[in-house]
């Protein structure tokens, strides 16, 4: 299927720049069919010209090859998975997920009986790789954060402090 709503131009036309050579009564009766050294040289340079303005219009309707995956996914990567609800103040993503399965679009995590489209998923970057850090370990803030007033050539450092729900408090050592 192809968008031609606008453009006014049959399928046909589409993959091969002209029209089709059996015509339908009522459908572009004035063609003109000589082939000359010339006429065919300017229909393959138009060709070429139709087909690649008419690129952008297709493309997005082809179908993808099925012997190749769309995403770089593969089964052991540790990922987080988009939230569907979006409360205001929480995280958008869930995890660190565990990738058990994965198709040409698609991935499965461990946990969930359900396929998420890979348009869900992002990798997930352990803060410290060396060490396994449980969830209590790992804050939005990295701590200690720069100055934030910046180029006042102090050298200070600041912490951060978690308290209780989404508060936190800053402190300048």
């Amino acid at each position: 299927r192809a968008p031609r709503k606008g453009l006014k131009l049959s399928p046909f036309e589409l993959v091969f720049g002209f029209p089709p050579r059996i015509l339908i009564p009522g459908f572009r009766e004035d063609v003109n069919w000589e082939m000359g050294k010339d006429s065919l040289w300017k229909q393959v340079s138009g060709l070429q010209s139709v087909s690649l303005q008419l690129h952008r219009y297709v493309v997005p309707f082809q179908a993808l090859p099925l012997d190749q995956t769309v995403h770089p996914f593969r089964i052991g990567d540790q990922v987080l998975v988009k939230k569907w609800k979006r409360d205001p103040l929480t995280p958008r993503w869930d995890g660190p997920h565990t990738v058990s399965l994965i198709s040409q679009a698609a991935v499965k995590v461990l946990g969930s009986d359900k396929w998420t489209h890979h348009t869900r998923v992002k990798w997930f970057l352990n803060p410290n790789p060396e060490t396994e850090s449980s969830e209590e370990d790992i804050s939005p803030l990295p701590a200690p954060a720069p100055d934030a007033r910046g180029g006042t050539g102090e050298d200070s450092t600041w912490e951060y402090q978690q308290l209780d729900g989404l508060k936190g408090l800053f402190r300048k050592r």
